[in-house]
């Protein structure tokens, strides 16, 4: 199970590892999190708390299924492979020499 803020590489990293997270979204001074935390849920890949929830709330939610189907990010429209991609971009403005 996990249970984390709903920062970009933590998140990413929970639904690489196939780990459907809950997440307490920081609600400033930024909405960055709370926008991810909120698509994140509305696809079906996260649970969303707000930090002020009871822990009962929370301990229901960390004993449920925590793994998230195989194929479910793919299927959601979310790929993991940015450093592939960056990697690509880069390659192709460094001039080849002649």
């Amino acid at each position: 199970s996990v249970l984390q803020t709903a920062g970009y590489d933590a998140t990413a990293e929970a639904l690489a590892a196939g780990l459907r997270p809950v997440l307490v979204p920081r609600r400033g001074p930024r909405r960055g999190q709370a926008v991810r935390a909120a698509r994140l849920a509305g696809l079906g890949l996260a649970d969303v708390v707000d930090e002020h929830a009871a822990v009962e709330e929370v301990a229901r939610l960390l004993r449920g299924p925590r793994l998230l189907a195989p194929g479910a990010v793919a299927a959601a429209g979310i790929t993991l492979d940015g450093a592939a991609r960056a990697a690509t971009v880069l390659t192709a403005l460094v001039p080849v020499p002649a």
